[in-house]
């Protein structure tokens, strides 16, 4: 149903209403992305703090394939030539 406001009063009073709903959705949203995002960092650090479980898990083991240590060689493996020409001319400040 569609509804029409006659008077000026009506009309805030949609206005209000649908404010309100809209307040209640949104924070709904909120509270699931929070409780979500909680429980994401828990799992990635291997740590459950809800008062129902009282387990702790272990983290994730293992080695991350992504980490570089050595940046230069990831450059260098990766990049080549251009690597070389861009960092070639790092120490050229020259006479300008």
């Amino acid at each position: 149903m569609i509804k029409v406001a006659q008077n000026k009063a009506e009309r805030l009073m949609m206005i209000k209403e649908i404010a309100e709903r809209n307040t209640l959705k949104r924070n709904n949203r909120m509270n699931t992305l929070k409780r979500k995002s909680k429980q994401s960092l828990e799992d990635v650090k291997g740590i459950n703090h809800s008062k129902r479980s009282g387990e702790i898990r272990e983290p994730v083991q293992g080695e991350n394939v992504n980490y570089w240590t050595d940046s230069s060689k990831y450059a260098e493996e990766y990049y080549g030539e251009a690597y070389r020409a861009t960092t070639g001319l790092d120490n050229d400040w020259g006479d300008y």
